[in-house]
């Protein structure tokens, strides 16, 4: 009896012992993540730790992306092929965000920002904002939106309305240009013969209009 009480006794301390480790070290890793989010809490610190300048730097350059409507970016990388474009010490960086991956970030060999290009145009360039990405690029839901008013434009139109298949949205071009939108893509319905037919067209949208409408070559709305 006195072995089962000392084996008893032993199991308990084991027991309290085990508690008393996984409390310490589970309480001590949660500070740890606690402690790892406030040190990366703030944007300068992300994008300083991202391409490996200082946080004071970093602010600058996050002025410049707040400027041309980039401050949201979900990745920015170096890349060593962009690097001395324009002169010796420049380093170029890619930066994504949702619906554009070709913006190109131009650093001096200060690390302030020389240029920020989106495709072939300028958005800012030595302490100038000349645009904004909004400029040239849609949301998702706006794409969604044209679409559907361009669906429903062609079916004004159409010998059989009814019969209108569109293509899904991947095989559509909607591309913002110069202030106005310009949609491409192609739509399969019956002509008078009833007989299916692929017809391709082409839309133009300015403030929330439809002012051009050109299908296989034929225009039919003009503003």
């Amino acid at each position: 009896m006195k072995f089962l009480k000392v084996g008893c006794l032993s199991l308990i301390g084991l027991f309290i012992l085990i508690f008393a480790f996984g409390f310490f070290f589970g309480d001590t890793s949660k500070q740890v993540l606690k402690s790892d989010k406030v040190l990366g809490a703030t944007p300068n610190d992300k994008l300083a730790k991202e391409i490996g300048i200082s946080s004071d730097e970093a602010s600058s350059i996050l002025d410049a992306l707040k400027l041309t409507g980039l401050e949201d970016y979900k990745k920015i990388e170096h890349d060593d092929l962009l690097d001395n474009a324009h002169f010796e010490g420049e380093k170029g960086f890619r930066i994504e965000k949702e619906n554009v991956s070709n913006v190109i970030l131009y650093l001096n060999s200060d690390s302030s920002v020389y240029q920020l290009k989106f495709a072939d145009h300028i958005l800012y360039e030595n302490g100038t904002t000349l645009a904004v990405i909004d400029d040239f690029i849609l949301s998702n839901q706006q794409k969604s939106d044209i679409q559907f008013q361009s669906q429903e434009a062609l079916k004004k139109v159409l010998k059989s309305p009814s019969t209108a298949k569109f293509p899904n949205i991947l095989e559509w071009s909607i591309e913002k240009v110069n202030g106005e939108i310009i949609v491409n893509s192609y739509v399969d319905s019956e002509n008078g013969f009833g007989a299916m037919i692929r017809s391709e067209f082409q839309l133009k949208v300015k403030d929330n209009t439809i002012y051009s409408l050109v299908i296989n070559g034929k225009e039919y709305l003009k503003q």
